[in-house]
């Protein structure tokens, strides 16, 4: 079987996603895989982003293989019961902004939680969903959910009040593209939710830093992606409950008239020394990433998937003998 390493070592040099500059600075050599990614920041804007990063193709050959493999927590929560706790918790967070004739569409949909939510809480809306991996799209079809397989790019339908994607945009490989085609498709004066990995919350080792997210979002950096998009952002917060913790919320309504942005970048060093404290002893992050690498290869998928969800729910949240952890909600 083709290992992780050899499949994404194919590489290219890229520059920002966000503003275009080629002027960048290393800020890590290493990942959580041991793949010798490196880390860089744009001087003009701040961005972090993986350069050089695997090809397109390698990507794609990646989620077709070996993805699940490499993150078992996909598994973990499809279809649980945190699963679905947190859609709902995701809907009653938005729900000051889900009035009137709506019709939402999800991309990344997953395992349907949060459109399965939607059915439940607003019976008149109308809600449907993309997703790249047909194993999700058949599980969301198995619930009864409107969820093609297919990617923002490529959808023809338009005319939708909100779009919702929810750990998505640090997967995409062209994000300013993806917003944009996001904002192509929806009405005037429609609203995006928008859910990120955040890249200044209180994350340790190297649990941030990994091939499936070429990029890494600070509020600042994400403020300036969406208007460069296209959007004018309504709110950018910092979620500090689980299951959202380390993650950055942004609601957004597509601006009236092109928005002028005039890049800022914050300082290198000291986003440099924060990101090394982060990631702490490399040496201690190989031994654990070793570790991780025997278990991975010693035991069943689904076994791993448990132990990760005892550890980060704790043992009776997960086996349901006792309540459920419920997240928190931030409106």
């Amino acid at each position: 079987m083709t290992s992780a390493s050899q499949l994404l070592s194919r590489r290219e040099t890229v520059v920002c996603g966000l503003c275009g500059s080629s002027r960048n600075e290393q800020i890590l050599d290493q990942d959580q895989h041991g793949l010798g990614l490196k880390t860089v920041i744009c001087n003009s804007c701040g961005l972090l982003f993986l350069n050089p990063r695997p090809t397109a193709d390698a990507y794609q050959a990646f989620y077709e293989g070996l993805y699940h493999k490499l993150y078992p927590s996909r598994l973990a929560f499809a279809g649980s019961s945190i699963s679905q706790t947190t859609g709902e918790a995701r809907v009653r967070s938005y729900l000051p902004y889900l009035d009137g004739e709506i019709n939402l569409l999800e991309v990344g949909a997953g395992d349907g939680s949060f459109l399965f939510a939607m059915r439940q809480l607003l019976t008149t809306a109308r809600a449907s969903g993309l997703d790249l991996a047909p194993e999700e799209v058949n599980l969301c079809r198995q619930r009864a959910l409107d969820v093609r397989l297919g990617t923002i790019e490529t959808e023809s339908s338009g005319a939708y009040t909100h779009i919702a994607a929810f750990h998505t945009l640090e997967h995409a490989l062209d994000p300013l593209g993806m917003l944009r085609a996001m904002a192509a498709r929806l009405v005037s004066g429609g609203l995006l939710f928008l859910e990120v990995p955040d890249i200044e919350s209180n994350w340790h080792g190297l649990s941030m830093i990994h091939v499936a997210h070429p990029y890494m979002f600070s509020a600042h950096t994400l403020s300036q992606l969406l208007r460069t998009a296209g959007f004018e952002p309504l709110t950018v917060e910092q979620l500090q409950t689980e299951p959202f913790t380390h993650s950055l919320r942004a609601i957004a309504r597509l601006a009236a008239d092109p928005v002028t942005i005039s890049y800022s970048a914050p300082d290198v060093k000291l986003t440099r020394d924060a990101i090394q404290r982060k990631v702490g002893n490399l040496q201690k992050q190989a031994l654990l990433r070793t570790v991780r690498n025997t278990a991975r290869a010693l035991l069943p998928q689904r076994l791993i998937a448990l132990l990760w969800r005892v550890r980060t729910y704790g043992f009776q949240a997960t086996t349901g003998k006792g309540n459920p952890h419920t997240p928190g909600v931030h409106a």
